[in-house]
């Protein structure tokens, strides 16, 4: 049998290995995206406490004066530490957002991903090739084969690896550094693959989800839940923003969202206002801003009130979430509709009372980045992904030191 596990194991892995290696070594560049673009960009997210937070109003107006006649605003976000910058949702490019301050009015400027974690999720998503969303794509295509491949490596791995007494039990899970180059690399790949193997196979499994519709469809299915969809509970977007979903890849960076996303910056635009608006200029552009922005102060008033202990609120026309806080689903939010006219809370849709398959898809999501658990699983995703992408290389190295003594033999 396990003489059968080992040619799946190196005939999947030879030709995959290097793939997986990019896949890997990616993922876990992408980790902590939001941590480390934070400390390249400070002057995004923080601010200085300089009196009391302007109206809403006046500071989803002054991101609209900047704006080319094309793009509206759909929401803004607040959050609970003080010192956050406010953000503007936007309806192009997509997950665009535009960080304001919340006690001047300043604009400060759209969400730039760096380039170096947007070349990372190209390699990670599509092998840096030339995607455009919707359309067929060889490096997406090749992904999403080599995930699934992933998978039976790593099956037919552990079956390798698994021992037949406990003494080679012990000896199986240990890491050789000291007898020689050959039974260091070949205890790392057999022990330390066992040590991975849970983390790199949550990864493998719900990786493909974004690469092939079916397998999608059929992971979902499987599951028993609904495929998410721009307005599912719990899901991987919101519904409201005048229905253009949430604006993901725009968080906070200390663990309340994702930097970033794509776009183009909107140099074409008006000048950033430095002051708050004159009564004219508001009267102006009033088709730029949602027609219940006037009411968004006492609705996130009252939804502020009811969760002290939220990730964030955001109020959308007629609107609003609240992301929750902890472990566990990071897209996990209660969603509330309220009267545009006088802001009142009409019907709430609390996460809590979503039924199970609801909530699926953002736990795909969070369990295959790994910021379900916080730092901890962080760190611990980290290690694992940077460790699967030295697993085909250390793999080619023992095929090729076997191949190479049996060719010398002969």
């Amino acid at each position: 049998m396990k003489k059968t596990f080992r040619k799946i194991h190196l005939w999947l892995s030879v030709p995959f290995g290097i793939v997986l290696t990019l896949i890997c070594f990616s993922g876990a560049m992408l980790v902590f995206e939001s941590e480390i673009t934070s400390l390249l960009h400070p002057e995004r997210y923080t601010v200085s406490i300089t009196g009391p937070r302007l109206p809403l109003a006046t500071l989803v107006h002054n991101v609209a004066q900047t704006l080319p006649d094309s793009v509206q605003t759909t929401g803004i976000k607040l959050y609970p530490d003080p010192t956050a910058t406010a953000e503007v949702g936007l309806t192009q490019p997509r997950h665009a957002v535009m960080f304001v301050n919340p006690y001047t009015g300043e604009v400060i400027g759209r969400n730039q991903r760096p380039a170096f974690f947007k070349t990372m999720f190209a390699l990670h998503r599509w092998l840096l090739s030339d995607y455009k969303r919707g359309e067929f794509s060889w490096g997406k295509t090749i992904v999403g084969v080599s995930a699934l491949m992933f998978i039976f490596v790593l099956i037919s791995g552990l079956f390798i690896w698994w021992p037949r007494t406990r003494r080679a039990l012990r000896n199986n899970l240990k890491v050789v550094a000291g007898k020689g180059r050959h039974r260091f690399f070949y205890t790392l790949h057999s022990a330390g693959g066992f040590y991975a193997f849970l983390l790199l196979l949550v990864m493998a499994v719900t990786g493909p989800t974004w690469s092939f519709e079916w397998y999608r469809q059929g992971f979902y299915t499987l599951l028993g839940a609904q495929l998410p969809q721009e307005k599912g509970h719990g899901g991987q977007g919101k519904g409201g923003f005048n229905g253009k979903g949430k604006p993901e890849g725009k968080g906070k960076p200390d663990g309340k969202g994702k930097p970033g996303g794509k776009g183009h910056p909107h140099d074409k635009g008006k000048p950033f206002p430095s002051s708050t608006p004159s009564p004219e200029a508001l009267e102006a552009q009033p088709l730029q801003v949602p027609a219940s922005v006037a009411v968004w102060d006492k609705v996130y008033a009252t939804l502020s009130a009811k969760n002290p202990d939220c990730r964030d609120i955001e109020v959308g026309d007629g609107t609003a979430f609240v992301d929750l806080n902890g472990w566990g689903n990071q897209r996990a939010f209660d969603a509330y509709e309220f009267d545009p006219a006088t802001g009142r809370i009409t019907a709430p849709h609390l996460y809590a009372d979503a039924e199970r398959m609801q909530k699926a898809g953002g736990w795909v999501l969070s369990l295959h980045k790994g910021d379900w658990g916080g730092w901890l699983s962080k760190v611990l995703y980290f290690l694992a992904a940077l460790f699967g992408a030295t697993l085909p290389l250390t793999g080619y190295y023992l095929w090729a030191k076997r191949t190479f003594l049996r060719k010398k033999k002969a």
